[in-house]
């Protein structure tokens, strides 16, 4: 069975980067025909005049298909629109400032052992070096049951990032799992999404893609911090309402620690940032008491769970006891 694989790369204000991306796509070993759809959006440096310069010299089994945006619209937007232009059986999304092994899309597709699983994995390697970034975490290569492969997300065992997966197009479409346009971290959120829905994936757990920590990008600008909070508030909001609208918690005990320790941070950024105390309560009064009582906590979980319902001012004088 010959599949046909899209890969969707956003490009803005990449110009360092973008031709050392581009080249370890075509020097993919895989010699079936798959797509690359390049989408600009609206960058103002030269990153869009090296991707001509480097295809310009390309003749081979790879369909390259330029889109452009009239107007910068965010990381989740250029991949939406990659999305709506392919027409590969799974997606597979490359940010522009990473590269791939030459053995990626092989080693993906031979996962698959001919099967059509929802969702494909792999491992990564870092290009620098980091202590905050999630990594897989397990020793399982093939799940078949939709409550594991969520319990695995919420248990930290499966990375969040959107990158590095094979994700099968129709069942993207089918639960409409379109990226949230317009915030930061957006890739936890969507990746939430995923796993839910997910039924059976397959891990590959071989190094199939390099992703590069750089110091000046969005996530490690201090300038963005007052709007990463904003991003991070929304996604709890719309993770809590779906958690409230499928009863998750009653179903699933491991997601009350997930969401304990994202509500736990929230908080702690809200301290930080200084933010008034109408927004802390709102964080506060979710996630009640009564969660306690569910069986299989940790006594830290449920310590956390007492804690994250303080009054704002209590909050910040036992604060800074935890973190030390």
């Amino acid at each position: 069975m010959i599949l046909k694989i899209s890969i969707i790369i956003p490009v803005y204000k990449v110009e360092d980067y973008i031709a050392e991306c581009l080249y370890s796509v075509i020097n993919q070993s895989y010699k079936e025909e798959f797509e690359c759809i390049i989408v600009d959006d609206y960058t103002p440096d030269d990153s869009m005049k090296i991707v001509h310069q480097v295809l310009s010299y390309y003749c081979g089994n790879i369909q390259f298909k330029i889109v452009h945006h009239q107007e910068n619209k965010g990381l989740s937007a250029a991949r939406n629109t990659g999305v709506r232009e392919s027409t590969g059986d799974y997606l597979y999304f490359l940010d522009s400032d990473d590269l791939l092994p030459e053995q990626t899309i092989e080693s993906l597709l031979n996962t698959c052992q001919d099967e059509l699983p929802d969702v494909v994995m792999g491992d990564f390697e870092l290009i620098g070096e980091s202590d905050n970034v999630p990594r897989l975490n397990t020793q399982i290569s093939n799940y078949n049951n939709q409550v594991d492969i969520f319990n695995a997300f919420i248990s930290r065992h499966l990375y969040e990032m959107a990158w590095n997966k094979l994700v099968r197009k129709d069942f993207f479409l089918r639960h409409e799992l379109w990226f949230r346009e317009g915030i930061l971290h957006e890739d936890s959120l969507w990746s939430f999404y995923l796993f839910y829905y997910c039924q059976n994936l397959k891990v590959c757990f071989s190094n199939t893609y390099r992703y590069r920590i750089r110091q000046n990008s969005i996530m490690t600008d201090p300038v963005n911090a007052n709007r990463s909070y904003r991003s991070c508030f929304e996604i709890f909001s719309l993770k809590m309402r779906f958690i409230e609208k499928y009863v998750l918690f009653q179903k699933c005990n491991q997601l009350i620690k997930y969401m304990v320790d994202e509500k736990f941070s929230l908080q702690r950024r809200i301290v930080e940032l200084d933010i008034d105390n109408e927004e802390y309560v709102q964080v506060k009064n979710t996630i009640g008491f009564s969660c306690i009582l569910e069986k299989g906590l940790s006594s830290k979980t449920r310590v956390k769970i007492i804690i994250s319902r303080f009054p704002l001012n209590i909050f910040k004088l036992v604060l800074p006891i935890l973190t030390n």
